[in-house]
């Protein structure tokens, strides 16, 4: 990334909440988890011919869907 911002949103303090306690579960930090969520989202509806900047975008997609998913390791012991 080129540089760093600052983004303020507002939200219902309720889902602020989950959202972190959700992050905290995965041992991730919030930000983390919100930067997957806007690159997924810039993906999806961005142009056909338009590629992600970030590099390890898709593998960071990558763990947080195996996370969702509940997958920690390979099933046959190899991970």
């Amino acid at each position: 990334m080129n540089e760093s911002v600052f983004m303020q949103v507002t939200m219902d303090a309720g889902l602020r909440a989950r959202f972190q306690q959700a992050a905290a579960r995965e041992r991730r930090p919030a930000t983390q988890v919100l930067q997957a969520l806007m690159r997924e989202y810039v993906a999806r509806h961005s142009g056909a011919g338009e590629a992600l900047d970030a590099a390890g975008a898709d593998r960071d997609l990558d763990e947080m869907a195996q996370r969702q998913q509940g997958w920690h390791c390979c099933p046959f012991g190899t991970g």
